[in-house]
């Protein structure tokens, strides 16, 4: 009878590394055991990193890190982290970024998708618990819209859903681009309004300009949108518009 002895260290911890990915030239890094020469040294001078700052993400919390601190752990590469924040100097400016613009500093493919997905789960984060939120002013409008319009360079028309005492149900974004009074119909507004059961709606979109002075299309899509709540006895009350880190309310300043 053949004798076969296994190790339990080989069973749990050496990965199964396919035949054809033992030894493969890519970009001028040989892959050896399925693991690229550069990855091992990145990952290597973030576990060094972690021994000599005594694993800080343990050590003192996530919420007390630096952003330098928060990135380096997120992608396990500390150069890259410091190289994000001295090009961009703020999470803002990182989270405006393609997976492609993040490649061009020098990030993987796997680590600028995952740090591309972490901006949108935290822009969903802030988007779900607006929904939990009631409004009696257009500041808070502005506190529901601000996290979720944040890193677009788009303007966004969204819909704010209202229950009978004022609490926000739903946030769904209606249409993406220029708004244009031609091309948006209260059709779109309405019909999700009538879906969730509405008592009554807000509309807001962000200018990625920063300025949030409206637009005579801005006023003019108001007062139509006002006109068909109207007759759908689904009041609209308010337009409020997002800017950089500053808000207009077209019923505040007399325009609804």
């Amino acid at each position: 009878m053949m004798n076969m002895s296994i190790d339990v260290h080989d069973i749990y911890y050496k990965p199964h590394i396919p035949v054809h990915a033992q030894c493969v030239e890519t970009h001028g890094d040989t892959l050896e055991n399925g693991l690229s020469k550069k990855g091992d040294s990145e990952l290597s001078k973030f576990m060094e990193w972690k021994l000599r700052e005594g694993n800080p993400l343990y050590r003192v919390g996530s919420r007390n890190l630096s952003n330098r601190d928060l990135l380096a752990h997120l992608l396990q590469d500390v150069e890259s982290a410091e190289k994000l924040l001295d090009t961009y100097q703020t999470l803002e400016e990182i989270g405006k970024r393609s997976v492609n613009e993040l490649k061009t500093y020098g990030l993987s493919q796997s680590n600028a998708e995952r740090l591309h997905s972490a901006f949108e789960l935290s822009r969903r984060y802030g988007q779900s618990f607006s929904e939990r939120v009631t409004i009696g002013n257009p500041a808070d409008v502005a506190r529901v819209m601000i996290p979720i319009v944040r890193g677009s360079e788009k303007e966004c028309l969204y819909i704010l859903i209202l229950d009978t005492k004022m609490g926000v149900k739903k946030v769904e974004c209606v249409t993406t681009g220029i708004l244009n009074a031609s091309l948006i119909h209260p059709r779109e507004i309405f019909k999700i309004a009538i879906a969730e059961s509405a008592s009554s709606i807000i509309i807001s979109h962000n200018h990625p300009s920063g300025n949030c002075d409206p637009s005579g299309e801005d006023i003019k899509i108001t007062k139509v949108l006002v006109q068909s709540g109207e007759l759908l006895q689904i009041p609209v009350n308010d337009h409020v518009i997002i800017g950089d880190g500053t808000y207009y309310s077209l019923k505040e300043n007399g325009l609804l």
